[in-house]
């Protein structure tokens, strides 16, 4: 017989069983709904920190020389290119190495594949193979060499022919400059001339009585970068007419203004005793002068705008080189060199390349 004891808790027992699913419903979680992400997360449109643009100028310089090259190459193959100053362009420095750093994107991928800047000292081969020669200068009588001999070897290796100026102080630092240059095959002009201004006279010592049409043939070399000694034109080509070196590199204009006329650069091709030789012009590629053709009276230093400072001489000025305006002035300048008959052209001021960098007048 059941008693009201047991009847009242088997009624609480059904009761708590019928309310059970209800309290389990109402105590379950909702749903988790998770949030749209993307792998890896998107950066905000503006940059947490300021970007700063590092120019690579020393790159900039190897871009308009090698446009120079390929436009003179293709136009007359066996036309010479030499570059003067700055002959580690022809290497990796530790500028280039340092500024390769900053501008590679990091990635774990290069690390992986070693896709990173080329060894501190290697060559640049491809800038190299756009150049038929090289001018160094004061490789012994400077007291800081622009290349070791080392660099010299290599380039000469990959066939490269080296010259260069050797500006000495007396006559015993020219003979041993001379026999320093012979002995490391660098084909050299020794003078205590600072301004390479004058024609030498007199015998020359090491006349090549070969014809010469090529930069890798020359034996010896006259460098002749200004004339304003000489009263007349005539006066100096004459001078250069009555030489036997092999090449001649030359400023194309007389005292800046005057251009040399077709006619004139031929008469020039030939040494004294008769045999052909190279007529090379001197091109500058970093320094504007008041007399040049293209000069305007209204320039001065901030206009146009690739006229960064005055020059160390009077009359100068040191230029952006990259600038579009200026670099069309250096290609019209160039195709009017070679419509002249020149057999090549030296591009000269290049080791202003670093010194504009380092003072900022280029950033």
């Amino acid at each position: 017989m059941t008693t009201w004891r047991t009847a009242a808790a088997l009624a609480a027992l059904a009761f708590g069983l019928a309310c059970a699913p209800l309290a389990a419903s109402a105590q379950a979680p909702e749903d988790i709904i998770m949030p749209q992400r993307s792998f890896p997360p998107q950066r905000p449109d503006t940059p947490l920190v300021e970007v700063i643009e590092v120019p690579d100028w020393r790159g900039r310089a190897r871009d308009m020389i090698a446009t120079l090259a390929e436009y003179g190459h293709g136009r007359a193959p066996a036309f010479t290119l030499m570059m003067r100053g700055q002959p580690d362009l022809l290497f990796q420095t530790q500028k280039d190495d340092a500024l390769a750093e900053l501008l590679r994107a990091p990635s774990a991928l290069e690390d992986l594949v070693g896709d990173g800047p080329p060894p501190v000292g290697s060559m640049d081969r491809q800038f190299a193979r756009t150049l038929d020669a090289i001018v160094a200068d004061n490789l012994y009588c400077g007291t800081t060499p622009p290349l070791t001999e080392e660099q010299i070897a290599e380039a000469e290796d990959f066939g490269l022919p080296v010259f260069s100026i050797e500006r000495c102080t007396d006559a015993m630092t020219v003979q041993q400059a001379r026999r320093w240059t012979e002995e490391h095959g660098v084909v050299s002009h020794v003078t205590t001339d600072e301004r390479l201004n004058s024609v030498p006279t007199g015998r020359l010592r090491d006349a090549n009585p070969e014809m010469v049409q090529a930069a890798g043939e020359a034996q010896n070399v006259l460098f002749v970068l200004h004339n304003r000694r000489y009263p007349a034109k005539v006066d100096w080509l004459n001078a250069l007419r009555g030489t036997n070196h092999d090449m001649l590199v030359i400023a194309p204009f007389y005292k800046g203004d005057t251009p040399l006329s077709a006619d004139e650069v031929y008469s020039l091709k030939f040494k004294k005793m008769g045999s052909p030789r190279l007529v090379i012009a001197r091109l500058p590629l970093t320094e504007a002068r008041d007399t040049a053709w293209y000069w305007k009276e209204s320039w001065k230093v901030g206009t146009p705008a690739f006229i960064k400072a005055r020059g160390p001489e009077p009359g100068t000025y040191i230029v952006d080189f990259a600038d579009p305006d200026w670099r069309a002035i250096v290609g019209e300048t160039f195709a009017g060199l070679m419509d002249l008959g020149f057999d090549g052209i030296m591009l000269d001021g290049l080791e202003a390349v670093d010194a504009l960098t380092e003072d900022g007048l280029l950033n």
